[in-house]
């Protein structure tokens, strides 16, 4: 079984924390009354001669609005499980204050989220993309994912490209990242010896997340795998290799 280098943690899907389960209720019925809304507009708005094709187009666009705002309502929730959790064991320390303090950030905008994927050479994969915009970076433990904000300057900024650059000399075709692949880090830990990368090898397999250091190689597809895998190793099995 895999086993997370930070150490054994509770569930991120532990039933006992639900903080955001009102909120969750509340914005999806505020979002299903949308869709309602824009289907009898879209109906009303053109001739009866239209009205099915102005309905398919309306329908579609909100059955995107509707997943979106579903996986950004999950997106939260699984940071906000995380936070707690982060919180309990850091008021849990013996001693106590032996760990740093979880510390979330102001999200970030979509101008800066636009320069991120400019700087990372890929797309941003939509959950990465949706943690950003609830906290720009997070210290978690000993691990930092980083913000926008981390890549203008900072210890934590030239940590993650000298990790990029060590793995980059190890051969990442051993594990099945092909030379020249967009490799752009977006965790790591503080003495840069393991960490996260965000990857586009689309043509040779769908993850987008490489867990890498100290001899471990994990894949994942989506961001918010990685961050449940970060408190419970066994809630995965991931790939360690794309060969």
């Amino acid at each position: 079984m895999a086993t997370s280098p930070v150490g054994p943690a509770e569930p991120v899907g532990c039933a006992v924390d639900q903080p955001n389960e009102p909120w969750t209720n509340r914005t999806m019925s505020v979002m299903s009354r949308r869709w309602i809304s824009l289907q009898d507009s879209g109906a009303r708005s053109v001739g009866p001669g239209r009205r099915v094709c102005s309905s398919a187009r309306t329908t579609a666009a909100s059955v995107g609005f509707l997943e979106h705002g579903e996986s950004l309502v999950r997106m939260r929730e699984v940071v906000a499980q995380v936070i707690s959790r982060r919180v309990r064991e850091y008021f849990s320390d013996s001693p106590f204050g032996e760990c740093p303090p979880p510390v979330i950030h102001p999200p970030a905008t979509q101008e800066e989220l636009a320069v991120l994927e400019s700087r990372s050479g890929q797309t941003l994969e939509a959950g990465y993309r949706e943690f950003l915009s609830l906290t720009d970076g997070l210290e978690f433990r000993y691990l930092f994912f980083l913000g926008c904000r981390d890549w203008e300057s900072g210890e934590i900024k030239e940590t993650a490209e000298m990790f990029r650059e060590t793995v980059l000399e190890c051969d990442p075709e051993d594990v099945g990242v092909p030379s020249g692949s967009p490799i752009f880090p977006i965790a790591v830990n503080h003495d840069g010896s393991w960490g996260v990368f965000l990857i586009d090898i689309a043509e040779i397999a769908e993850e987008r997340y490489w867990w890498t250091g100290e001899g471990d190689n994990f894949f994942f597809t989506g961001f918010a795998d990685v961050l449940t895998f970060l408190g419970d190793p066994g809630s995965f099995d991931p790939r360690e290799t794309l060969l």
